[in-house]
């Protein structure tokens, strides 16, 4: 029924209304001037539609609702170089720790036989890449190190077997501790 125009300063402007509906009020109000066109095509039972626009600009808004469709995010705060692998694989033989540039660490090792659990301490940080690889059925546990910090570590440990080595050819600060409870040994080497 109702049809309100407002307008405060003159300017050239079209105003466009196409009202097929029982609505009561379709407002527009504008108080500065702006080459602007203006239309609104309503068909349905709402009340009131109102636009207002206090200065001119230039901008597009475009909203697609789509209810059915599942959600996709994405959230990126800072690039880094990192690259992180796991694999799990309940019936391969090997378990394999790869570090590329030297630090001053200390490595925990605690192995129970009937245990799944595979836990790495490390004191400090250092630039490298780690991969984990947990096979359940594995009596092997091997840690290699790719460049030189004058060190070799070996460790070979199996339910039955008794012999645990550690082998390193040049000093370096690190402390290395295996507790092996289905033998209940433990065996501590400390180089400083």
């Amino acid at each position: 029924p109702t049809l309100q125009h407002t307008q405060t300063e003159p300017n050239n402007q079209t105003l466009t209304h196409h009202d097929r509906s029982q609505e009561p009020t379709l407002q527009h109000t504008q108080t500065e001037p702006n080459n602007q066109t203006l239309a609104h095509h309503d068909k349905s039972q709402e009340p009131t539609l109102q636009h207002t626009q206090t200065e001119p600009n230039n901008q597009t808004l475009t909203h697609h609702n789509r209810s059915q469709e599942p959600a996709l995010q994405q959230m990126q705060t800072e690039p880094n170089n990192q690259t992180l692998t796991h694999r799990d694989r309940s019936q391969e033989p090997t378990l394999q720790h790869t570090q590329t540039e030297p630090n001053n660490k200390t490595l925990t090792h605690h192995d129970r036989s009937q245990e799944p659990a595979l836990q790495q301490m490390q004191t400090e940080s250092n630039n490298q890449t780690l991969t984990h690889r947990d096979r359940s059925q594995e009596p092997a546990l091997q840690h290699t190190q790719t460049e030189s910090n004058n060190q070799t570590l070996t460790h070979r440990d199996s339910s039955q077997e008794p012999a645990l080595q550690h082998m390193q050819t040049e000093p370096t600060n690190q402390t290395l501790t295996h507790h092996d409870t289905s033998q209940g040994i433990c065996d501590t080497s400390i180089t400083v």
